[in-house]
C-alpha cells in the first residue's frame, strides 16, 4: 500500500502543477484532489518538497539503474531526457520555484549515480580518492548544469538533440580522462 499511496500523492502534485505554481500548492491540495488525508500525506513525506524529490528520484533512478556501464550511458540519458521533456510542466514548475533546493537534490542525485558508474567503470582498478572526487564532482557539474540549463530555458531543443551533444563530448573523453586518472 505504501508505494501505491505515494504514487498516488505524486500524481496528484503532477496534476495540480499543470496549473499552479509548486508555490502556492499546499498539502490541503494535493490530499484534497486524491480524496487522502493529511496524515497519510505526513505518513509517507514530511513536506511537499520532499514528494517532489520522491518523484524526481523514482522517475530518473528507476530509468538509470539499468545503465551504470560505459556501453549504455547514452541509453540512460536518453531515457531521463525525454522523460522530463514528455512532463516538462512539472520539471520546469518545480525547478522553477525552489531551484536551489532541487538544484542540490539533483546535484546529490547525479554524484551518486556517477560514483557508482565510476566504480563500474573502473573494474576494480584503484584511483587516488582525491582524483575520485574532482572527477565525479566535474562531470556531476557537466551533467546537472547542461540538465538544468535545458530545462529551465524551456527546453527549446529537443531532447534527443542535448543528448546527442553530450554523447559527443563524453563519448570518448570520459574514459580517456579516467585512465588518465587511474594509478
Amino acid at each position: 500500500m505504501g508505494k501505491s499511496t505515494k504514487l498516488i500523492l505524486a500524481n496528484a502534485l503532477k496534476n495540480l502543477m499543470k496549473d499552479m505554481q509548486l508555490s502556492k500548492i499546499s498539502v490541503s491540495d494535493i490530499t484534497e484532489s486524491c480524496n487522502l488525508n493529511r496524515q497519510t500525506f505526513y505518513y509517507h513525506f514530511t513536506d511537499k518538497y520532499k514528494l517532489v524529490n520522491w518523484i524526481f528520484d523514482r522517475e530518473i533512478l528507476d530509468n538509470v539503474e539499468n545503465y551504470l556501464n560505459y556501453e549504455h550511458w547514452s541509453k540512460a540519458l536518453e531515457k531521463v531526457f525525454s522523460l522530463v521533456e514528455s512532463d516538462s510542466g512539472f520539471y520546469l514548475n518545480a525547478l522553477r520555484d525552489n531551484f536551489s533546493y532541487f538544484y542540490i537534490h539533483l546535484m546529490r542525485t547525479q554524484r551518486n549515480i556517477l560514483d557508482e558508474f565510476i566504480e563500474n567503470l573502473l573494474e576494480g582498478r584503484r584511483m587516488k580518492k582525491s582524483d575520485r572526487e574532482f572527477f565525479s564532482d566535474f562531470y556531476t557539474n557537466a551533467f546537472v548544469g547542461t540538465f538544468v540549463s535545458w530545462v529551465t530555458s524551456s527546453m527549446h531543443e529537443p531532447a534527443e538533440t542535448v543528448v546527442t551533444r553530450l554523447e559527443k563530448l563524453i563519448r570518448g573523453s570520459l574514459k580517456n580522462v579516467l585512465e588518465d586518472y587511474i594509478r
